[in-house]
């Protein structure tokens, strides 16, 4: 169960914490592009001498091949088959595009990056829980204001429709082999989960 003091927490910080949303992409997009600009004027093709008390010097640099990771942009997936069709039809790059120049092409087509279905109004979520309370995810989500399509008993839009929760995945260790096993199972993309037509997961 959640707790009370839980979900007081969680409601204190609901207009402070907008996320899952755009208002929080758009926020974390601009702290992007203001870390960018920094980058470039400070530290961009600049090597820096440092001299310790004890009389040793060394010298370093801040290679733009470790930009993304600095930043927090997760570059080993964005360059990986999974955003192949993202990299092409919004950013209009390659999977072989360096570290920097995947963070410039991110800037430079930011708006393109931010863009959602207005219509559809509806976002897919990953979760991995950490703990298994009873309803997590739904409770919490609901008390953030984006409560799950088609859950009746917590609100939200999609009255009458299947709730749009499913796990798909599955990572266990056989207990005598303790060989890693794995399972999936990705829902028909029908109803409330035609939304994933275009998403691979």
């Amino acid at each position: 169960m959640i707790t009370l003091n839980e979900l007081k927490y969680v409601n204190a910080w609901t207009s402070k914490c907008p996320y899952p949303g755009v208002e929080y992409a758009t926020l974390a997009a601009k702290k992007l592009v203001e870390s960018y600009e920094d980058y470039k004027k400070h530290y961009l093709d600049k090597r820096y001498s440092v001299i310790l008390s004890s009389g040793d010097q060394f010298d370093f640099e801040i290679y733009t091949k470790n930009i993304c990771h600095m930043l927090g942009i997760d570059y080993k997936n964005l360059t990986g088959e999974y955003f192949e069709k993202f990299r092409s039809e919004v950013l209009g790059v390659s999977s072989s595009i360096k570290s920097y120049d995947l963070l410039k092409a991110i800037i430079d087509n930011i708006d393109e990056v931010l863009k959602y279905d207005e219509e559809l109004n509806l976002s897919v979520l990953k979760i991995n829980l950490h703990t298994g309370r009873h309803h997590q995810i739904r409770v919490q989500l609901s008390s953030r204001n984006h409560s799950i399509y088609g859950d009746q008993k917590y609100g939200g839009r999609g009255h009458g429709k299947q709730i749009a929760l499913w796990a798909y995945e599955l990572k266990l260790y056989h207990p005598i082999t303790n060989e890693l096993m794995e399972f999936k199972d990705i829902p028909q993309m029908l109803g409330s989960w035609a939304i994933l037509k275009d998403i691979q997961l």
